[in-house]
């Protein structure tokens, strides 16, 4: 069969969406994840009327489903990516990284990433899946002793992401295990219909976790790089030091991320002394 389409990065959206998934990840998932949240609107209400509108909501219904599976793998991405980033611009975390090589290391992981130079993402990599958030917690625990999570975000990231389990693996049908493992009272053998609203109020929740934990580590960032390998000289530090702010930097859909200069380190250096 043919290959599929793929994108060349020719829009300015697709650039932008590039750049931060480069330099802030907790930006991109508050573009791309507003994006996905557009698509079911997108889907003319007015065939749900009349004849044809059995037909027209389970069209909904599985756009929507789809939407919802890639708005949590963004989601997955974005810790993925941060880790892997963290890694790459500071060298303040190697001694912890070297605690890691007593771990099994996939292989197959390490080929992929043959003519690549991310050390970082060559270590995200080898963890397989980003999608348990107790095993997220203690992978940036172990890197910058701080647990993003709250026991809260815990509690409905398990949720969403047993949803997306359903849809991914059992064609949206709730099994027995999903259904114990849920908070909500979701019968056996039900076939899940997500709408428009419920994309909606995941994004909500998923962007509000993000924007929040990743605040919380660029603080963390900040304060290591500044008790450690700054050395209060902005042209010494420019790189190092704009390059973890950004990462720890959200900012709203459509919007470029910020540029770096010496008044917001004079400014941070200050505020994390």
């Amino acid at each position: 069969m043919d290959a599929p389409g793929i994108s060349e990065h020719g829009t300015d959206r697709d650039r932008r969406l590039a750049r931060k998934l480069e330099r802030s990840p907790g930006a991109f998932f508050i573009e791309r994840g507003r994006d996905l949240t557009l698509a079911a609107p997108y889907f003319n209400q007015r065939l749900a009327e009349g004849a044809y509108s059995g037909a027209a909501k389970r069209h909904l219904h599985n756009l929507c489903a789809a939407t919802y599976a890639v708005l949590l793998s963004s989601f997955e991405l974005t810790w993925k990516a941060l880790f892997a980033h963290i890694i790459d611009r500071t060298t303040s975390y190697d001694k912890r990284l070297l605690d890691w090589n007593k771990t099994s290391v996939s292989v197959e992981s390490l080929l992929a990433h043959r003519d690549q130079t991310s050390v970082g993402a060559m270590f995200a990599s080898t963890f397989g899946a980003w999608q348990q958030p107790d095993l997220v917690n203690d992978r940036y625990e172990r890197l910058l002793e701080l647990r993003p999570f709250s026991n809260q975000d815990v509690t409905t990231l398990t949720d969403l992401w047993q949803l997306r389990h359903v849809i991914a693996h059992s064609s949206g049908i709730m099994g027995g295990l999903d259904a114990y493992r849920v908070s909500w009272d979701l019968p056996v053998d039900s076939a899940l219909q997500l709408d428009p609203q419920f994309v909606e109020q995941s994004y909500a929740e998923l962007r509000g976790i993000v924007a929040a934990r990743v605040a919380d580590i660029g603080t963390k960032l900040l304060d290591d790089f500044f008790s450690g390998a700054a050395t209060g000289d902005w042209a010494s530090d420019r790189e190092t030091f704009s390059a973890l702010y950004l990462l720890g930097h959200v900012v709203g859909q459509r919007q470029e991320l910020p540029e770096v200069d010496e008044v917001e380190y004079q400014q941070q250096r200050l505020a994390h002394q």
